[in-house]
């Protein structure tokens, strides 16, 4: 005997960031507390822990659930629509590591340090964040053509040697390390409708920096106070101008990287450090 599919108010398709962040504030919205929310995800395909968006050759994450499940809505995070190629990738590891003596200063980060590439494509960058003066995680990042992710790339070879050359650092273990793709450029796509696409498939992700932390949030916020207010979700509409700021840097990183870093209008283009409070999150965006 066939069963009736279980129907729902909401299905959350992707229970990364931005799937987890909209369950979140749909279920804590006190004005949809009998909302029916199903939130749908294979965690076979990357760790949950991960800090980057989608976790190693896994782009785009398609779920096949075993079942069917019908909603009157569903926000999908999970893939871009059809033929939604990104011009550039992101593709990049974090390393957390530990030094045998004191090497880091807990108070100093760096963020987007170009100074170890080697002026051809794709281009390199670094970022350092310690967490102690013997821990810190070490991003190792390429930036490559929509066709061309750079997973197969000895991330950990570049990564010693920015360590080495860089920091002064020759001995150290690893302890965990997180791999990543992120594409950058992605059109946006329609926060309106039965069917949404949020987080980095509705391509909210910054393009020229890859960081969308409050960008994933503050969309998250907006879908679930719009269905509380209407009965429908939407997103926010993004700043214009931003897709302005970022054409002309994502054009660079493809056709000439080297001018890329040392563009003017690119924004962190140059080895910069952040003093104080490191505490920060990682993807994070200063920038709606």
């Amino acid at each position: 005997m066939s069963r009736e599919p279980a129907q729902f108010d909401m299905i959350v398709a992707g229970g990364g960031l931005a799937g987890r962040s909209l369950a979140y504030f749909l279920s804590g919205h006190p004005g949809l507390g009998e909302m029916r929310i199903l939130l749908v995800d294979d965690s076979r395909h990357y760790q949950h822990r991960s800090i980057i968006y989608w976790y190693d050759g896994v782009l785009p994450l398609r779920l096949t659930p075993s079942v069917s499940y019908t909603a009157s809505y569903c926000c999908d995070s999970t893939t871009p629509p059809p033929g939604a190629t990104p011009p550039p990738l992101m593709t990049g590891e974090i390393r957390q590591v530990r030094t045998a003596s004191e090497s880091f200063d807990p108070s100093v980060a760096t963020f987007m340090d170009f100074r170890s590439g080697d002026g051809r494509q794709p281009v390199r960058l670094h970022c350092l964040l310690p967490v102690s003066t013997r821990e810190a995680f070490v991003e190792t990042t390429r930036i490559t053509r929509g066709d061309a992710p750079a997973l197969g790339w000895p991330f950990g070879t570049a990564a010693a040697a920015y360590l080495r050359n860089t920091c002064g650092v020759t001995d150290f273990s690893t302890l965990a390390v997180q791999r990543g793709v992120i594409p950058l450029g992605l059109r946006r796509q329609s926060s309106r409708g039965r069917h949404l696409y949020v987080g980095t498939a509705s391509g909210i992700i910054k393009a020229t920096t890859g960081y969308g932390f409050t960008r994933i949030l503050h969309q998250a916020e907006r879908v679930a106070s719009s269905f509380a207010a209407t009965g429908s979700p939407s997103g926010p509409d993004p700043p214009r101008r931003f897709h302005f700021y970022d054409k002309p840097v994502l054009k660079m990183w493809l056709h000439d990287p080297d001018s890329a870093v040392r563009s003017p209008v690119a924004p962190r283009s140059a080895h910069g450090t952040v003093t104080g409070d490191c505490s920060g999150r990682r993807n994070g965006d200063e920038s709606p």
